[in-house]
Parts: structure tokens; sequence; C-alpha cells
């Protein structure tokens, strides 16, 4: 069945042809400062948004949230007969359904505050280094340099909690592309947090609590992209992945522990966002990505089932104990798309501050996922300034996947 044959309003992002509008950028040509272009434009995107306005008028279409960096569209609802007329009218390059993408963890345990008497075992965290023990085992956490010190990680999640002492959130360039939630900076879910802090917590806790990250202490810039729920859309995302590629540099990393599934040979996402992942790998950042938690094949999750081996990965879940890795986790995506697997069950972390005593102590908390997996990830990618080396293989129907480490 073609898109064109649901004759209930769904939603949709239209994208035009640059020929009939273009955006602001050229992606093969972004300036050194994009601001001092921006800073100068307001008359043009006022004219590109009124020519977007136009355009959709002009099929009976009331746009909702217009964009014009690289492209520009807007995203609506179309019946049957208006995206058979714009398709006709060979105006958008493409006309693409606003699927839904989520961030959410298999399981997650109850929170514990920071003055809170634990047990480090159930936890499986490490109180002598203030981190979790498949940090530990992986290599870290691993302590700054001053090659990466000034490398970002780029968070694409639900934001991340900057109040939290144990990240060093940048809220420069942190952006949110949530309509009713505009800070970046604030997550009310959680996921961002705990994805953060895996990657590049510093341990500012006190007591026995505490949470290293892999790459201890790393710029952690968060670029909201799914809401308290956990969800998302094609277009959040897309915006995200054009502002990481309009300010992101050289050798910082991407973070996306979050997709869709049943996405077929990553053909609907198709040449926009796969190509922004081209983009930010040809600019010089990595892309690390989770493989999903279905159970199922990580070729029909997106984004992980687009990858470019070189520096731009997908990451599996496995189970671990304090001692030792365990076997490919169950409930993880598999297959030819997952690059390098990491500890992903029962995962401790960071986690946000009570919303009921926002003045509170930190907070942290156990979650289960391929997201935790990709986290640790992003980490050891920063620490290293490249791709993971493999501290052994973990063996899953007929595929030998290797262990990501420092």
């Amino acid at each position: 069945m073609k898109d064109s044959d649901y004759f209930s309003p769904r939603p949709y992002v239209v994208i035009f042809k640059k020929g009939v509008l273009p955006g602001l950028f050229d992606e093969q040509l972004i300036p050194e400062d994009p601001d001092s272009v921006l800073d100068k434009s307001s008359e043009k995107i006022g004219q590109i948004n009124r020519n977007i306005d136009r355009l959709a008028d002009d099929f009976g279409v009331l746009p909702m949230n217009r964009f014009y960096t690289f492209n520009t569209g807007f995203s609506c609802f179309l019946d049957s007969d208006q995206f058979a007329a714009i398709q006709a009218a060979n105006v958008a390059d493409n006309i693409i359904y606003n699927f839904n993408i989520e961030g959410r963890p298999v399981h997650q345990g109850r929170p514990v505050h920071q003055g809170d008497v634990v047990d480090p075992t159930a936890l499986k965290y490490d109180p002598i280094h203030k981190t979790s023990c498949a940090v530990r085992l992986v290599g870290g956490p691993v302590p700054l340099t001053s090659s990466n010190q000034n490398k970002r990680i780029w968070v694409l999640d639900t934001g991340v909690d900057h109040s939290n002492s144990n990240l060093n959130v940048k809220t420069q360039r942190a952006i949110s592309f949530i309509s009713n939630e505009q800070q970046a900076f604030r997550d009310f879910n959680g996921h961002g947090t705990h994805c953060a802090a895996l990657a590049a917590g510093k341990g500012n806790g006190s007591n026995q609590l505490g949470m290293n990250g892999v790459s201890k202490g790393a710029p952690i810039v968060p670029v909201k992209v799914l809401d308290r729920y956990g969800n998302g859309y094609f277009l959040s995302l897309k915006l995200g992945l054009e502002h990481v590629l309009l300010y992101g540099q050289a050798e910082e990393v991407v973070l996306m522990a979050l997709g869709a599934y049943d996405i077929a040979n990553c053909s609907v996402p198709g040449q926009h966002l796969n190509s922004l992942i081209d983009l930010l790998v040809a600019k010089g950042l990595f892309v690390v990505m989770s493989a999903g938690n279905q159970s199922g094949d990580a070729g029909i999750s997106y984004p992980g089932c687009y990858s470019a081996p070189t520096k731009a990965i997908t990451v599996g879940a496995i189970d671990f104990s304090c001692t030792n890795f365990g076997g490919y986790a169950t409930y993880s995506n598999h297959g030819d798309m997952v690059e390098f697997v990491a500890p992903g069950t029962g995962v401790f972390s960071a986690y946000i501050r009570d919303p009921a005593y926002p003045s509170a102590n930190n907070r942290y908390v156990q979650m289960t996922g391929s997201s935790m997996s990709a986290a640790i990830v992003a980490g050891i990618v920063h620490a290293k300034g490249g791709l993971p080396r493999s501290l052994g293989t973990v063996s899953y129907q007929g595929r030998d996947y290797p262990v990501a480490g420092v």
C-alpha cells in the first residue's frame, strides 16, 4: 500500500526541492560561524516562512512546524488528495511520514537518593570508583586529556538535567525541538540524563554515591528530540541532526539512544536522515546509535539500521555482573548491523532530581536497554578519540559480536 492510498489525514513532513525554496545553508559549505549568518538573516527567514505558508496554502494545507536550515518545508496533516496534489506539483523533494521514535528503557528500577544507604552488589555499583560496574568492565572511568577536554558529546534524547552535579552540561548550543519543552537542559523523563552520565559523568556525588562515566567529565550538549514520555518524531530527529551538523566539530560524538522499529531497509527516512549521518561522519564526528529493544533485527530499527563502520556504529546490549561480561541480552536487537556490544542490563547511572523536591540531592537509578550500551560506547569513543577496541566476543544466534572497550 502506498502512502497516498490512505484517506484519513496522517502526519507528514513536506521537504521542498532546493530549486523551489532553498534553505539558509549549504550542507557542503557550512560557515565557521553560523551565528553570524543567522544574525543577519531575520528578514530572509521571514520571507522563507511566508513562502512556505504560500506554498502550503496552494494545497489547502495548514503548516505546523516550519524549517529552513539546510532545506525548507513543514510538518502537517495530509489526506490522500492533498498528498497526491503535492506529489503532482513536483515541488517536493520528498513527503515523509512523520513516524514516531522512542527512547525508553526495557526496565527501570526504583530511584535512590544521594544520602540513601544502598547495597552496591544489588545495584552493580563500584563505590570505590563511584561508577557502574559496567563502566569499570569496559575500562573506565578515563580522565580527560588536553586533546579531548573540549570535545563535546551531543546527546539527542529527552534532555539532560543540568542541575545534577555529576554532569558537565554545556548550555551553549543546547536546544529543544519539542514544542512544549523549550529547555534542553531540563529532563522530565530521565533517559537522557542517565545516558549522559554513563558516557561522561564526573562523580561529584557525596558519601558513597556518585557517577563517573567512561569519559569522566566530558562536556555534554543536550539536544532534546524526545519529550517527557520518551516520544519524538522524524522531524524532531531531523532538526536535531541538522543542529549538530551546523555546530559540531571533528572528533566530537553524537549519541542517539533512541529509535523506531520496523523501518524496512532504512528506506522510509532514506535520503534525508541517512545523508545527515553521512555528512556528520564526513565532517569528522562519530555517531553512536542503539540497536533497539525489540528482540529482533537491528536492520529494521532506525537509525541503528544505518551505519558507516568507520565512524557511525550501532550498539547492542549484553548482560553483566561486577566481575564479568555475560551473554547477549535477549531483549536487544541483533544482526549484521550491530558492530559492537556493551553492558545494558540493570546499569546504574545518574537520574533526574525528584520533581516534587527540585532542591533535593542527586538521584540515581538502574535502567535496562541498548540505550545504556550505546551511552557507554559513546563514552569509549570520546575517551579514545576513535572506535572501541574489542575485549572479546559474545556469540548469539550464530554470530560473534565484539565487546566494546577503551
